[in-house]
C-alpha cells in the first residue's frame, strides 16, 4: 500500500511528534492491587476506544515516582503492546478525559504527543483507519503472541500534514464519532426497556403474581380484613410501587394484571387503543404457578429444551487452504464478531459461494440466535441475513419468528449456567452441541410470545436500525484518511462529510 501525500504533507518518524518518550505500562505485584489509583487495562483498551472519565476499573497503588512517571493525561494515546490476534496489537485508543490519577498496565504503551505540531484525535483516526491499522501491521510481530514494540512505534513514519489540516479533519471525525455514541446510547436505553419487560413477564412473573396477589386481596376482603389492613399486607411486598399496590389491594386479578404490565399508571389516562392492548396481554397470564424442573412456573407454561424450539447448528470453519472459499458478501462470525452487540451487522471474515457450498447444512438464517460455546462462552448474537459460523459457536434457527426475540433475551440470562456447564474440569471452556441442546429453558403459551415479540419489535428494529447506521458512519470515518491521502477526496469536500 502506498500513497502519494498531499503537497503539504509529509512522512515522519511518529518519535518526531512525541512530546516524551513512549513508555510502557505499570507492573506491580498482587499485594498492590485493590486500592490506589485507576488503572487501564486491556479490557477497557478495547471497550472505551475514546475513553472518558467515569468508567469503572481496578485501583493499584502507586508510590510518588511511578504516580510521576506512569500516569495518563488527557490526549494520551495508548496502544495495545500485546495480543492474542493480530487484529488487537497494536489496538489504538485516546484518553478524553479522566476525573481521577489513573495509570496504565504492562500491555499497554503510551504516546504524549506535542500538541503544537500534532493533534492527538488526528492520530487516534489515523491508527483507527484501514490505512493506520495497515501501517501498524508493518511492525507486527508474531511470536507467541501478537505484538508490537514501542522501539518499533517510534521509528514508524507516519504522515503528518499541518496542524491547522489536522485540527480540521478532527472536527469531522467528532462530528461521526459523536453520532456513533448518541446511537450507541440510545441502543443501551432500547435494550434495557426491553429486557425490563423480558425479566417482569418471564423471570419474575410479575403479571402472574399480581392476580395471586388480587386474589388473595379479594379473599381477605371476604374474611372481614379493612381495605388498609390490606393494603399494607401488598405493600410490604418490595415488587409493586405504591401504585401498583393501591390496585392489587382492590382484589381484581385482571386490573392488577394491568398494573403489574404498566407500572401502575391510571388505567382511565391510557387512549382506547391502549387500554384494549393491556386487558388482552393480561389476560394471557395465569393465576398460579406451578412446580417444575426450573422451579415456580405459571399454570400451563413448562421446562423445553433448547432443541424443541428449532434447528441446533454447530458452526464450522471451512478449509483455510482454498482461498477461494473466503472474501465474498456472506458473513462467518466468529466470537470476536459478537462482544458487546445485539445484531451480527459486520464480521471480520466473509465466505464465497463457493466457501457456504462446502457446508450447507450449517447456514443459519437471518433470525437465528448464535451462543458462544467454547473458550468465551455465553456471548449471544442475532443474525440479520443468511450467515455462517466457526465451531466455536452453536446457533438456535427457531420453528418460528416470534420465537427469535424470546430466545435472544433467554440465552443472554444463561451466562452463568452455560460457563459452568462448560467448564467440566478443562482449562479451556467448552460447552458440546449435545449438551447444549438439552439446556431446558421456560417455554410460555405462543401466544404471549407472540404479544412478546410484538412489544420488543418496534425497540429491536430501532435498535437493529442504528447500528446499520453506525456502520455507514464508521465506514465513512475508516476511509475519510485513505481517500485524503490519495487523492480521490479534498478537505474541502471531506469537511462537509459531517
Amino acid at each position: 500500500m502506498s500513497f502519494n501525500l498531499p503537497n503539504s504533507w509529509q512522512w515522519l518518524p511518529f518519535e518526531k511528534l512525541l512530546a516524551e518518550p513512549l513508555r510502557n505500562g505499570i507492573y506491580k505485584k498482587k499485594e498492590f492491587h485493590g486500592r490506589g489509583c485507576k488503572i487501564v487495562n486491556m479490557g477497557e483498551l478495547f471497550a472505551h476506544p475514546r475513553l472518558k472519565d467515569g468508567v469503572e476499573m481496578k485501583r493499584v497503588e502507586l508510590n510518588e515516582r511511578e504516580l510521576k512517571k506512569s500516569t495518563l493525561k488527557k490526549g494520551d494515546l495508548i496502544f495495545a503492546r500485546r495480543s492474542l490476534t493480530a487484529e488487537g496489537a497494536g489496538k489504538c485508543s485516546i484518553i478524553l478525559s479522566l476525573d481521577e490519577s489513573t495509570t496504565f498496565e504492562s500491555s499497554i504503551i503510551r504516546a504524549r504527543l506535542n500538541s503544537d505540531i500534532a493533534n492527538p484525535e488526528f492520530y487516534y483516526y489515523v491508527f483507527n483507519s484501514p490505512f493506520g491499522k495497515w501501517l501498524l501491521g508493518t511492525i507486527l510481530r508474531q511470536v507467541a503472541v501478537a505484538g508490537i514494540t514501542g522501539s518499533d512505534l517510534a521509528k514508524l513514519e507516519v504522515p503528518v500534514p499541518p496542524k491547522k489540516t489536522q485540527d480540521e479533519i478532527v472536527v469531522t471525525g467528532r462530528l461521526l464519532d459523536d453520532k456513533i455514541e448518541l446511537n450507541r446510547q440510545t441502543n443501551q436505553t432500547l435494550e434495557q426497556i426491553a429486557q425490563t419487560l423480558f425479566k417482569s413477564w418471564f423471570v419474575d412473573f410479575e403479571p402472574t403474581h399480581a392476580k395471586i396477589a388480587a386474589n388473595q386481596a379479594a379473599q381477605l376482603r371476604q374474611q372481614g380484613q379493612s381495605d388498609s389492613e390490606i393494603l399494607s399486607k401488598i405493600q410490604q411486598d418490595p415488587r409493586w410501587t405504591s401504585a401498583q399496590a393501591a390496585i392489587i389491594a382492590q382484589g381484581n386479578s385482571e386490573q392488577a394484571a394491568i398494573a403489574a404490565l404498566n407500572g401502575g399508571q391510571a388505567f382511565d389516562t391510557l387512549s382506547e387503543a391502549q387500554q384494549a392492548q393491556l386487558k388482552t396481554t393480561a389476560a394471557l397470564f395465569p393465576d398460579t404457578l406451578v412446580d417444575s424442573e426450573l422451579g415456580e412456573i405459571p399454570e400451563g407454561w413448562e421446562a423445553s429444551p433448547l432443541s424443541s424450539w428449532g434447528r441446533i447448528v454447530c458452526g464450522k470453519t471451512p478449509s483455510k487452504k482454498k482461498a477461494e472459499y473466503y472474501g465474498g458478501k456472506i458473513p462467518f462470525i466468529k466470537i470476536p464478531d459478537m462482544h458487546g452487540k445485539m445484531y451480527a451487522i459486520e464480521t471480520l471474515d466473509s465466505l464465497s459461494q463457493k466457501g457456504a457450498d462446502t457446508q450447507k447444512k450449517k447456514l443459519v438464517p437471518e433470525g437465528s440466535i448464535c451462543v458462544s460455546c467454547i473458550a468465551t462462552v455465553g456471548q449471544v448474537l442475532i443474525t440479520t441475513e443468511d450467515s455462517f459460523t466457526n465451531q466455536q459457536i452453536n446457533s438456535i434457527v427457531p420453528d418460528q419468528a416470534i420465537h427469535s426475540a424470546y430466545l435472544y433475551y433467554s440465552m443472554l440470562g444463561l451466562s452463568n449456567l452455560l460457563h459452568d456447564l462448560a467448564s467440566g474440569g478443562s482449562t479451556t471452556l467448552n460447552l458440546n452441541t449435545g449438551n447444549f441442546s438439552k439446556i431446558e429453558i421456560i417455554r410460555p403459551k405462543d401466544e404471549i410470545l407472540e404479544e412478546f415479540s410484538s412489544s420488543v419489535g418496534n425497540l429491536m428494529k430501532q435498535i437493529l436500525e442504528n447500528y446499520r447506521q453506525d456502520q455507514n458512519l464508521e465506514d465513512i470515518r475508516c476511509t475519510l484518511l485513505p481517500k485524503l491521502l490519495s487523492g480521490e477526496l479534498k478537505f474541502e469536500a471531506a469537511s462537509e462529510v459531517g
